[in-house]
């Protein structure tokens, strides 16, 4: 798994449990949240948000776009 080699071991586990709270909540404030924690310090890392979109509910991809524009 691609962003398991590229998190350190407590970063992969806030972005496994922000998929799993994003899936049981469909709060996409909440996942947004949880990523800017992990990916605002790591820029060279943010690519990995681009691979989300699949796991993105439809009503949500629109404002998803808009959060990895901004994390640019």
């Amino acid at each position: 798994m691609m962003v398991k080699s590229k998190l350190d071991g407590p970063s992969f586990t806030h972005f496994t449990n922000a998929l799993s709270v994003y899936k049981e909540t469909l709060d996409l404030n909440k996942l947004t949240e949880i990523l800017d924690k992990i990916f605002t310090d790591k820029p060279s890392l943010r690519f990995i948000l681009l691979g989300l979109e699949t796991w993105i509910k439809d009503h949500h991809k629109d404002e998803f776009q808009k959060y990895c524009e901004k994390m640019r």
